[in-house]
């Protein structure tokens, strides 16, 4: 039954309805068969078997066989097949030759920072993009349901040097998921979260998709897209680090000491420079700007403290000179440094 019910389908992703699908996979196991095997077999009504079969045959799925009473036969599926491939790489080399002339136009306006994606599928096509588009981390939540679709964005982002993090819920993968995350590195598990989907890449880029996967259909469900830094930066250094910080990590997250690493984020950076410190001296550079006099600041030094309270969350760098400037993220008001980017060059 899931085997017909998965034939069906894809019928449907070449043009066919339900029911002329039905109608031409019923004479496809028949061979050859008039009107009424077909109305009895699919418990249909003559006038809708006429229309349908009409409908097939300008479609040129079923041939027609006059005399009395009609046959009906179902063409090849090969030459179906084939046919209907042709057609839409047609069709897609028109798309395309259209879509690349209003891409050579001059634009008058630029696409909107925030907007609405929806169905399934444009929300995972715009997480991928995310992820690809990472220039130095990449921050995701993800249901359990979703995650194989962006494992291999991913992965490719982590083997060319991004800091990715991956947090799954509402419980751990099965073994076969947990294999192919596994080259991830970090991912961690947490029980709960309000969105069905959270990515950010570079606290510039984010999609934030509500609720749980069951609670819409696939082609209703939304994402919001934000292409400009204020919400980014909130997801990703509020909500997200909140939540990594209380999730339990699923492999071993030692051994990921491949310098240098370079962060937009200033909250990931500082989860993994207090680690680091555990276990010796840490060499960071920052490049960003006095919170006072907005001046470009760019340091390179020691790290010789963190601090983490509800109303601050730093660290101080001792730079060659033996000065020591609190280092702090987004919107900083209390720190010396707002960090725009920090990068760990090595640990001891």
């Amino acid at each position: 039954m899931e085997a017909r019910t998965d034939v069906l389908r894809r019928l449907e992703s070449f043009g066919l309805t339900r029911l002329e699908a039905q109608v031409y996979l019923a004479l496809l196991m028949k061979g050859e068969a008039e009107a009424k095997e077909i109305v009895q077999s699919l418990n249909i009504h003559f006038p809708q078997f006429y229309s349908i079969t009409s409908n097939l045959e300008r479609k040129g799925f079923i041939e027609t066989r006059g005399g009395r009473p009609k046959r009906y036969r179902a063409v090849d599926p090969k030459e179906v097949m084939r046919r209907e491939i042709n057609r839409m790489k047609e069709d897609a080399e028109v798309v395309l030759k259209f879509v690349e002339e209003l891409r050579n136009k001059p634009k008058v306006t630029g696409r909107p920072s925030i907007w609405i994606t929806t169905g399934i599928q444009n929300i995972l096509y715009n997480v991928n993009k995310i992820i690809e588009e990472a220039r130095f981390d990449t921050t995701i939540i993800m249901h359990n349901k979703f995650v194989p679709d962006v494992t291999r964005s991913l992965v490719r982002k982590r083997e060319e040097g991004i800091q990715t993090y991956l947090i799954v819920y509402p419980r751990p993968p099965e073994p076969d998921l947990m294999g192919r995350i596994k080259e991830i590195k970090r991912v961690r598990f947490f029980e709960t979260c309000p969105f069905a989907i959270l990515a950010v890449a570079d606290c510039e880029r984010a999609l934030l998709a509500h609720g749980l996967p069951e609670a819409l259909p696939l082609e209703e469900r939304y994402g919001v897209v934000f292409i400009e830094p204020l919400m980014p930066t909130f997801l990703c250094e509020s909500f997200f680090w909140q939540t990594w910080e209380h999730a339990k990590p699923l492999f071993p997250e030692e051994g990921l000491e491949r310098f240098p690493k370079t962060f937009r984020s200033q909250r990931m950076a500082l989860v993994e420079i207090r680690e680091l410190l555990k276990r010796g001296e840490v060499t960071v550079r920052v490049k960003g700007r006095y919170v006072k006099t907005g001046r470009a600041f760019e340091g390179t030094g020691t790290v010789v403290g963190v601090t983490e309270t509800e109303k601050l969350k730093n660290f101080a760098l001792r730079l060659p000179s033996g000065n020591t400037v609190t280092i702090g993220g987004p919107y900083s008001t209390l720190e010396e440094v707002e960090a725009e980017l920090i990068t760990i060059l090595k640990a001891a």
